[in-house]
């Protein structure tokens, strides 16, 4: 018999998944800001 992982509920798999996106998106955005802001 294969041993398996315990399976996780798919709401949280989405939630880690978007809160993951959410976490590099404000980086990517905290980066663009402060480029902008030595520009001018």
């Amino acid at each position: 018999m294969e041993a398996r992982a315990p399976e996780v509920p798919c709401e949280e798999v989405l939630r880690d998944a978007a809160e993951n996106l959410l976490q590099k998106l404000e980086a990517h955005f905290q980066a663009l800001t402060a480029t902008l802001s030595l520009r001018t």
